[in-house]
């Protein structure tokens, strides 16, 4: 018996180091890239990264991808999951709503391949998933589950029109990563230079933006310094 669960310790183990090794392997092709690239693996992805005991979450974002990717080491099942998150809740909707919901949610499911549609939290929300083997996948597959997710949410978001919300956590989601990189020292001109090649804003309108985003992040200093 101690031999046979000695066997499967380290059947885990040499698991769980190739599940990390693809993770990261994921991880640099996020973060390597062009924005003029055409297949979403090819951009260049900002990264986060956090971990626990049984998960490893990289949480990547491009502009032209909207809302996060999140890419999950899913040590206790073995697996690479991708997960989008259109923050859309199901609870409150009347009975009628939700039924005719999750019809078209298990019709979904069959019918887009990597892409499953799934609920999650207190609030029944609507994710799309991707369960990928850690000892096959290559970049083309990984591609493949990418754009496979982004085109279902998509759909969905369009049937349940979702489209102003979804736009609100985009702006929110850029928002927070740039005050981010002004609280770590970007220069102005950075934060104008991002605005402008990964938003396609004008130089104007990325001024606008970037002089309020230094403003906000001085504001927060000065708060702090009053409390102290």
């Amino acid at each position: 018996m101690q031999e046979n669960s000695s066997v499967a310790k380290k059947g885990q183990e040499g698991l769980r180091e190739l599940i990390d090794r693809v993770f990261n392997q994921l991880v640099k092709w996020l973060k390597e890239g062009s924005d003029m690239a055409k297949n979403p693996v090819d951009w260049p992805w900002e990264v986060e990264i956090e971990e626990s005991e049984d998960f490893k979450v990289a949480r990547a974002f491009h502009p032209n991808a909207v809302l996060e990717l999140q890419v999950a080491a899913d040590y206790p099942n073995g697996l690479i999951r991708l997960v989008l998150d259109p923050l859309y809740p199901t609870k409150f909707l009347n009975n009628d709503e939700r039924l005719k919901l999750y019809y078209s949610l298990l019709k979904m499911n069959v019918e887009t391949g990597l892409a499953k549609a799934a609920l999650v939290g207190d609030d029944d929300g609507v994710v799309f998933v991707a369960d990928l083997d850690p000892k096959s996948l290559g970049k083309a597959e990984f591609n493949d589950a990418i754009e496979q997710l982004y085109l279902a949410a998509g759909a969905f978001v369009k049937a349940v029109g979702w489209e102003d919300e979804v736009s609100k956590i985009f702006m929110e989601t850029v928002a927070s990563l740039l005050l981010d990189k002004i609280e770590k020292g970007a220069s102005r001109e950075k934060i104008i230079r991002y605005l402008t090649t990964k938003l396609k804003l004008s130089r104007e309108e990325a001024e606008r933006i970037a002089d309020a985003l230094f403003a906000e992040v001085e504001g927060q200093k000065g708060r702090v310094q009053m409390t102290l």
